[in-house]
């Protein structure tokens, strides 16, 4: 992820159920991918994406309660709280 980031590579891409690099991180317990990404929302400006919803109206908020992740819902909450404060 970081090699495709630091390539230039998008992280708002989706699959065929909509869902983002972000919401598979958070459906699967990757904080640090998580963490990674919101880094780069934050820099990019793009911290919408985090609310962003797939083709079953979920955010990846959503992906990572459904998959019992509690410490990337709070990565998420921590990493939109802060992109609040700077803007």
């Amino acid at each position: 992820v970081q090699a495709h980031l630091d390539g230039g590579g998008s992280i708002s891409g989706a699959d065929l159920q909509g869902r983002t690099a972000l919401m598979l991180a958070c459906a699967k317990g990757n904080r640090r991918v998580v963490l990674l990404l919101g880094a780069k929302m934050r820099t990019t400006g793009i911290v919408e994406q985090t609310f962003t919803q797939d083709k079953a109206g979920r955010t990846a908020l959503h992906h990572a309660a459904l998959g019992g992740q509690a410490g990337v819902v709070e990565s998420i909450l921590v990493s939109v709280e802060a992109a609040w404060d700077d803007g």
